[in-house]
């Protein structure tokens, strides 16, 4: 029985995070009107800032936690005043090409932001530790 309420909660909280992701993703869309591709990997360096600042400066969860959040707002932020401003402020006179251009760059920001991770991080998966004492499923 514990093993069927632990795969609700489990169920629960990825699909939460999901909806998160899905809903910061439609709320740029629909607010700015441009397609952002690198929306999952700007999560990504959230959830990686988490999981290094815990395990490899040693810092306990609980302080890992504002800086994936911190890490998470900066690299959202550079990527709205570098690439994404300049599409809807001083390139009004592009017409169609702004959608091309977002496409294009957001999408290369998300390979570029995949590959730096596999690089520095490495191809393989690491968990962080829970911010609960409370047993995990593997």
């Amino acid at each position: 029985m514990t093993n069927f309420v632990q795969q609700i909660i489990n169920a629960l909280t990825l699909g939460s995070t999901y909806a998160l992701i899905a809903l910061g993703i439609a709320i740029v869309f629909s607010i700015v009107g441009l397609a952002n591709f690198a929306h999952g990997e700007l999560y990504m360096v959230g959830a990686y800032t988490y999981t290094l600042a815990a395990l490899k400066l040693g810092t306990g969860p609980w302080l890992a936690l504002p800086l994936a959040l911190a890490a998470g707002a900066l690299a959202g932020w550079l990527t709205e005043r570098m690439l994404m401003r300049p599409l809807y402020t001083g390139y009004s006179s592009w017409g169609l090409m702004r959608d091309e251009y977002s496409v294009v760059v957001t999408f290369a920001l998300s390979l570029l932001l995949i590959n730096l991770v596999d690089k520095v991080v490495g191809p393989y998966s690491h968990r962080g530790p829970a911010l609960l004492d409370i047993p995990r499923m593997a």
